[in-house]
């Protein structure tokens, strides 16, 4: 069979497919969960970033495509004390069975260089998302948990992902059911 040259990858924000509608569930909204952060302050989405892989081995799923999703198409909606956060995106198409891994507030530009799409797997992939502060004194360690402070904030990053039964494509429903669950230890 034919073989594809690595260089023949790329791996950009934006997409030449359709857009697709995806639909996740912030977990635990509304209950106070640290003291350092104003209320909603855990809840908020400010950037997502989408993750193909291609699932057709369960045991060893292979990173495809990254895809930046626009914030000017994320929205959030509560509805019964569940809060959702909705945005569009443009995947390639795919033709084999996909997983669709959703993170929230950690932007996976300074990362993804290092996946090669068609090789790197997913177990490569989850261990670069792990967060971790340098620094030498406590200020540069600290999380940015205070929106009010001048030093800025940091929304906390979030994880969610979605086995999809059939594959992506431009006439596909909605994608939903994918809860997120927060990426940090809570912050005191």
């Amino acid at each position: 069979g034919c073989m594809h040259s690595p260089d023949e990858f790329t791996i950009t924000p934006g997409n030449k497919s359709e857009e697709v509608s995806i639909s996740v569930i912030v977990p635990d909204t509304g209950i106070p969960t640290t003291r350092s952060m104003a209320d909603g302050g855990e809840d908020q989405v400010q950037t997502v970033d989408l993750l193909i892989f291609d699932a057709t081995d369960s045991d060893h799923e292979i990173f495809m495509q990254w895809v930046e999703v626009e914030s000017g198409s994320i929205s959030m909606s509560s509805s019964e004390g569940i809060l959702y956060v909705s945005f569009k995106a443009r995947p390639d198409a795919t033709d084999f069975r996909t997983r669709i891994v959703v993170v929230a507030n950690s932007s996976l530009a300074n990362i993804v260089s290092g996946f090669e799409a068609g090789v790197t797997e997913k177990k490569e992939v989850m261990a670069a998302l792990i967060h971790a502060t340098q620094g030498s004194s406590p200020s540069d360690w600290k999380w940015k948990a205070d929106d009010s402070s001048l030093s800025g904030y940091t929304a906390i990053p979030m994880y969610g992902e979605k086995l999809l039964e059939g594959k992506i494509n431009p006439l596909m429903s909605p994608i939903g059911d994918i809860v997120l669950t927060r990426m940090l230890a809570r912050i005191d």
